[in-house]
């Protein structure tokens, strides 16, 4: 077991091993129900002449007590890919940073012990959490109708009022039973009503139709000028392009008073040591900043929505560093 002390070889690591058995598997394409099945099959690798892909990774995070003494790290992989700037998908590992182990070096065991096992915990999960996982996973909802082309209800809450106020708030069962004639006329009545309201709705069904379609073509126009980018350059500096220009300055004075110390050396015509700077500043915060061609578009001033919190976070820790508060 090799030792990776920072998180962000581990990741560059992570992600060559994965592109070299899920590169076949990248080259087909999945659509509607395939969804979830490729994870599955990536995972397994059924069908595809791929190796199985670990669900967990462990590996050596560092040593201490002149090395006899090892902290082991085990990261959790959920997805074998993400998608880039543009959208396109690509072999990037989705990774849980889980928990940490401590042994004795060297070690020979072969099994890491789960810190996290505990029957309690999953018979708990397993009754309490995973019976009602509609209630607070949206996303296996939108999974099941995008598979089932349906709409699905988290829970029954809205069925069981229907059935309750029917038989209690609206009954009138009793005064049916004492005059069923009354009946028979009622329900005859409501089976026309019910027949009208059907003709209605399908003489409005075009109209209807065609309100949402002006409404998506003008929500879509609207999103096409949203999206000039020389509108956007004319706009006020609380725009997304003044924020991200604001940033791309911060972190220029950082690196120029950064480099003036003596700490790196970097031209702004090198992107790419520009990002490695701000990454491994990132690594000592224990948090992980933008990749190299995320930060090329930014830089280029091509990007045109805001930066994440964390990216954000991490430039401002920066120019603090370097520039001060």
């Amino acid at each position: 077991m090799i030792q990776i002390e920072d998180k962000l070889t581990f990741e560059e690591l992570l992600k060559k091993e994965i592109g070299k058995e899920a590169k076949m598997g990248s080259e087909n394409k999945f659509s509607a129900h395939h969804v979830s099945q490729r994870v599955i099959d990536v995972m397994l690798g059924n069908g595809r002449r791929l190796k199985p892909l670990p669900v967990a990774v462990t590996y050596l995070r560092a040593k201490t007590n002149g090395g006899k003494e090892g902290t082991i790290a085990i990261v959790y992989i959920h997805s074998p890919y993400g998608k880039d700037e543009g959208g396109k998908e690509i072999i990037m590992p989705q990774l849980l940073w889980g928990v940490s182990v401590k042994v004795n070096l060297p070690y020979r065991a072969g099994i890491v012990p789960n810190p996290l096992y505990s029957p309690v915990a999953a018979k708990y999960l397993l009754t309490n959490w995973l019976s009602r996982i509609g209630l607070w996973s949206q996303s296996t909802i939108d999974m099941l109708n995008f598979v089932r082309d349906c709409r699905t209800f988290p829970d029954n809450n809205s069925m069981e009022g229907f059935i309750k106020h029917q038989k209690y708030g609206n009954s009138t069962l009793s005064e049916d039973l004492n005059d069923f004639p009354s009946y028979i006329s009622k329900q005859w009545y409501n089976s026309v009503g019910d027949g009208k309201l059907f003709a209605e709705q399908c003489d409005s069904a075009p109209h209807v139709v065609e309100r949402r379609r002006k409404k998506v073509t003008s929500v879509k126009t609207k999103k096409e000028d949203d999206d000039c980018g020389e509108m956007m350059w004319k706009k006020t500096p609380g725009s997304i392009r003044g924020k991200l220009k604001d940033q791309k300055d911060k972190m220029l004075r950082a690196l120029d008073a950064g480099m003036s110390l003596g700490d790196f050396e970097y031209t702004e015509k090198n992107s790419t040591v520009m990002c490695r700077i701000l990454q491994q500043h990132a690594s000592t915060l224990d948090m992980n900043f933008m990749g190299v061609d995320t930060f090329r578009v930014w830089f280029k001033g091509e990007r045109r929505n805001e930066l994440k919190n964390h990216w954000v976070n991490i430039i401002d820790n920066f120019h603090d560093k370097y520039v001060g508060k």
